[in-house]
């Protein structure tokens, strides 16, 4: 229902608006100025520039640290070690996650709220960082690639080019930046809501696998109220201890 509705959502403002649609190939922009005005308000705010120097500090850290990720994962693949790790992520009418090489589906609302998460604070950013870096914005736009929607911030390319490359570099890491502290904010959220609001109930190990089959466990009895002994197949004396109240890694019977 909500892809429908965003589908549908959509169509409704390209037919509205028709006459600032522009259709290449088998994408959609709509350019506009719409939003111009509250992100001027926002970008009052004098610690702008610092914000964003930090910013490019980040933001070569971060690309960094992403070549070094895909070296070793490529070089992983091609030695048989692991299996692709990065996958596009598309909204599915279902429930639920699945996972097919190089495709990660997620329930639809999950999917809208991730796109918008991100579009509203990449996009804004760079518009931002260009006002306090005296940058002309020529417009800001959205864009439909299928069903998998985009905006934009089209500054004046003349003015981006002649700009010190410092503040080019503002412009330029501006959204990658404030789409990592979201990613930080996101995670600090989850953390406070588990340790306040979810109590776990269930069979926690320290040593020895993440993984037991339930087709290798030979036996599992009860120590006392915290600990189990878990012996499997290929080792008889194989002893494992599971923390029951006392988490430190989850075990996983499959």
């Amino acid at each position: 229902l909500a892809l429908i509705l965003f589908i549908l959502g959509m169509l409704c403002l390209v037919i509205k608006d028709r006459r600032r649609i522009e259709i290449k190939g088998i994408a959609i922009i709509w350019r506009t100025k719409k939003g111009k005005s509250l992100v001027e308000k926002l970008a009052r705010w004098k610690y702008w520039n610092l914000y964003f120097d930090f910013g490019i500090i980040i933001s070569f850290a971060a690309m960094l640290y992403g070549l070094f990720f895909l070296l070793e994962n490529t070089w992983k693949i091609l030695r048989g070690f692991v299996a692709p790790s990065l996958a596009l992520v598309l909204p599915t009418p279902s429930s639920s996650f699945s996972f097919s090489p190089g495709i990660l589906f997620v329930p639809a609302t999950y999917w809208i709220f991730g796109i918008a998460a991100i579009i509203l604070t990449h996009e804004p950013a760079h518009a931002i960082a260009c006002i306090k870096n005296r940058i002309k914005i020529k417009s800001f736009g959205w864009l439909l690639f299928l069903i998998i929607p985009g905006a934009f911030v089209e500054p004046d390319e003349k003015r981006l080019k002649l700009a010190a490359p410092r503040k080019q570099l503002r412009v330029y890491c501006a959204g990658s930046f404030s789409n990592i502290l979201l990613a930080l904010f996101a995670i600090l959220l989850l953390h406070l809501f588990l340790f306040f609001f979810f109590d776990y109930k269930g069979l926690y190990f320290s040593y020895p696998y993440a993984v037991v089959n339930k087709s290798d466990i030979a036996n599992i009895s009860e120590y006392n109220t915290k600990l189990l002994k878990v012996i499997t197949k290929e080792n008889e004396s194989y002893l494992s201890l599971i923390h029951i109240s006392e988490p430190t890694r989850p075990l996983y019977i499959s």
